[in-house]
């Protein structure tokens, strides 16, 4: 078997190791012409307590420096952190003496490729060899299918006449994006045309709480700094908010059937993905946020870093042009970015009955066409290398 430490294989983390199995991953590397040696890390940093050639046994660490058909694999599981790569060069090519085409860099992100490929090039370092894997795509996939198991499941998207709640919008854990779009819903006085979440998690913050920070941080742009100025009172006001669950600290990637009524009784998801800003984390990053609307066949808008609907569409999927106004996912700018999803929102939310019907019309094919793709769909992986497969 290509990988040799598939049975138990390490999970570095900040301040321990961990011994861990059964991994979709290993499945993927069976037929592979080398043979490897896995480990999964949770950040980059726990290679400086726990250094790679203690990690490795003495003659897996000079099967990998100097055997050809030997590497080794670094996967920042169901993460797309891009501030890996620097700590990895440090630990891993300098401190560890590995040679950084022997490595391969496993990772959420899409665009992790181009990341090590610059700081390679102006470092004067060989890039890692990085493979994008897909591993939320194919977890949901197989919650759907335990959960067919006990019957068919009817999907019942769509089949109102009329839609009193427009949106959906399930946040559990407090990032910036999310908060400043729950207060930019309050302020556009649509947070009742919409389906939200945004409770206490591992935070006791409230809107109010936030609000300094919101409007500091929205300065740049005039639109959203005077609505949120104008309507800080009411934004103030809004206590926390739940759906399906007051409990927003454990994590919910995987399939709940339970919520698919949130979706039956709304017309688009406001996909709240784990990235926004361009000044942090920029992967763009599919997780189970976004193929869930896609699997319930359901319209959505992605509150998420540029050119997520690009990246979809380079995959077979379709997204909702000219239905949906979707010039957001080609704006760079994070505030404008926000300015013209929540305008558009907005502009949904105001649908008249009739305007309703003629939107269900336009979008049902897209979103059957989305459905029968993921069920259908097999891409878990591409690969970016700098040597041979």
């Amino acid at each position: 078997m290509p990988i040799i430490n598939s049975q138990q294989y390490l999970f570095v983390n900040l301040d321990r190791v961990e011994m861990r199995s059964n991994n979709f991953y290993l499945d993927l590397k069976k037929n592979d012409p080398v043979e490897y040696y896995y480990i999964e890390y949770f950040s980059a940093r726990g290679f400086l307590k726990f250094p790679i050639k203690k990690l490795l046994s003495h003659v897996n660490y000079q099967r990998v420096c100097n055997d050809p058909n030997f590497m080794l694999i670094l996967n920042n599981t169901h993460e797309a952190f891009h501030s890996v790569v620097p700590h990895l060069y440090e630990r891993i090519v300098l401190e560890g003496e590995i040679p950084s085409e022997k490595v391969i860099l496993v990772s959420e992100s899409a665009d992790l490729h181009e990341v090590v490929s610059t700081y390679a090039r102006e470092n004067n370092f060989k890039p890692f060899n990085v493979e994008w894997f897909m591993l939320f795509k194919k977890g949901l996939q197989n919650d759907f299918e335990f959960q067919q198991q006990a019957g068919p499941i009817e999907f019942k998207t769509y089949q109102k006449q009329k839609y009193e709640k427009i949106y959906l919008n399930f946040n559990r854990r407090w990032r910036d994006h999310r908060t400043l779009t729950v207060a930019l819903l309050v302020a556009s006085g649509i947070l009742h045309k919409g389906y939200v979440s945004l409770g206490k998690s591992d935070m006791s913050s409230t809107l109010g709480h936030a609000f300094e920070g919101m409007i500091n941080f929205v300065k740049p742009n005039q639109f959203l700094y005077n609505l949120l100025l104008e309507n800080q009172e009411i934004i103030n006001n809004t206590g926390w908010l739940y759906l399906d669950t007051e409990d927003l600290v454990t994590n919910r990637a995987s399939l709940d059937m339970a919520t698919y009524k949130f979706y039956e009784d709304s017309l688009v998801s406001l996909v709240s993905e784990t990235n926004f800003f361009t000044n942090g984390e920029v992967g763009r990053f599919l997780s189970e946020k976004t193929w869930k609307p896609i699997l319930f066949r359901h319209a959505f808008i992605m509150i998420s870093v540029p050119r997520m609907l690009k990246l979809l569409r380079l995959q077979g999927y379709k997204t909702f042009h000219p239905f949906i106004d979707e010039s957001y996912d080609g704006e760079f700018d994070p505030l404008t970015r926000l300015e013209l999803i929540i305008k558009e929102v907005k502009r949904l939310s105001n649908l008249t009955e009739l305007e309703q019907t003629e939107f269900i019309k336009n979008i049902t094919p897209i979103v059957e066409h989305n459905h029968k793709k993921f069920l259908n769909d097999n891409y878990y992986l591409e690969k970016f290398y700098v040597t041979k497969d």
